[in-house]
C-alpha cells in the first residue's frame, strides 16, 4: 500500500536517509531527496533510478524545498547538525506537517562506543517551535527504557507504561 503523498528525507544523500529512501522507493512511495545541495540530491535520486529494478518516482532538492513540496517529512541527518537544520528549515514546515526524526542522539568518547545521550535539553519538538507533540515519546525516553531494560531486565519507560 503506497501514500497518495510524497515523502521528503532530508538528508538523504547519506546513508540512512539514502537507504530510506532507496527502498520507500522500490515500494511504490513518491520520495523526495532532500540536501543542503540541489544538485548532490538530484544525483542520489538518479542513483535510486539506476539501482531500482522498478519504475520509481524519485526527485531530488535542496532541503527547503522538499519541505514545501511534502508534509511527510523524514530528517536523517547527524546529531551535530541537528539544531543548525531544524532552525535553517522551521519557515518551509507546515503546521500540518509529520516529522519523522531517525536522528540518534547519542554520544561516545574518542574512539569507544556511543553510550550517552547528548543534548536532550533541545528535542525536535522545541526544535521546530511546533508547541505540539509529535507523538508518541520522545527517543530519549526509550533509549532510557531500553538502557534500563538491558541492564535490569526490566523495562521502564514512561511512554511504554503510559500506552499500556
Amino acid at each position: 500500500m503506497t501514500t497518495a503523498r510524497p515523502i521528503a528525507v532530508l538528508g538523504g544523500t547519506g546513508p540512512e536517509g539514502f537507504g530510506l529512501a532507496l527502498r520507500w522507493a522500490q515500494a511504490g512511495e513518491t520520495v523526495i531527496i532532500g540536501s543542503r545541495d540541489a544538485e548532490r540530491a538530484q544525483a542520489a535520486a538518479e542513483k535510486i533510478k539506476h539501482r531500482a529494478s522498478v519504475n520509481v518516482k524519485v526527485s531530488g532538492m535542496e532541503n527547503s524545498a522538499a519541505c514545501i513540496a511534502a508534509d511527510l517529512l523524514v530528517l536523517t541527518v547527524p546529531f551535530d547538525g541537528h539544531a543548525t537544520l531544524l532552525k535553517q528549515l522551521k519557515p518551509a514546515i507546515r503546521s500540518s506537517s509529520i516529522v519523522i526524526d531517525a536522528t540518534v542522539p547519542l554520544a561516545a568518547s574518542v574512539g569507544g562506543r556511543a553510550t550517552r545521550v547528548a543534548g536532550l535539553g533541545s528535542t525536535t519538538d522545541r526544535r521546530i517551535g511546533s508547541g505540539r507533540g509529535l507523538g508518541g515519546c520522545r527517543f530519549s525516553k526509550c533509549w532510557r527504557g531500553n538502557v534500563e531494560r538491558r541492564r535490569t531486565g526490566r523495562l521502564r519507560c514512561g511512554c511504554v507504561q503510559r500506552r499500556s
